[in-house]
């Protein structure tokens, strides 16, 4: 990603509960909810970029 100045917004660590919470198709922010304030930080971290890149 640096070599192509690609951001990288956030990281998902390498996790056995998130892995097995995924192969069964519910979304780990379910069954941790600490992930849920991370990711309304990225999406509107994602809607600034969109917004100072027009």
């Amino acid at each position: 990603c640096k070599e192509n100045d690609i951001e990288i917004l956030m990281e998902i660590p390498f996790d056995r509960h998130i892995a097995e919470l995924y192969s069964r198709g519910v979304p780990f922010v379910q069954e941790m909810p600490e992930w849920r304030q991370k990711f309304k930080d990225l999406f509107n971290h994602i809607e600034r970029l969109i917004k100072n890149a027009k």
